[in-house]
């Protein structure tokens, strides 16, 4: 599925299986789908929909797996910058002892 499209970088069929996925599984608020949507949508350049997904977990929720997609997509789309911050952010906040090792 999805892991598929990521590496063929199939953006149509991927979007595809989100909207299915969205009609009624009950797994939008999956945290793992959504780390594989933003390692999905950062290796098909989708920079919108990647914060989108980002901004759409809880902070709190937010873990190691959630950072590490995230950075992964940034410096993916040459934000190097933007990656950092985020790994800063993480350092600071109540992932500071499981960051590290990003």
């Amino acid at each position: 599925g999805l892991k598929a499209c990521t590496a063929l970088r199939h953006l149509h069929k991927g979007r595809q299986i989100h909207a299915h996925i969205l009609n009624g599984n009950g797994m939008e608020n999956c945290i793992e789908l959504k780390n594989t949507l933003i390692h999905f949508y950062g290796a098909c350049q989708e920079m919108p929909d990647v914060w989108r997904m980002f901004e759409s977990i809880d902070a709190a929720q937010r873990g190691t797996v959630t950072i590490n997609a995230m950075m992964t997509a940034l410096v993916q789309n040459d934000c190097c910058e933007r990656a950092l911050q985020i790994y800063d952010d993480a350092c600071t906040a109540a992932l500071a002892d499981d960051v590290t090792h990003l």
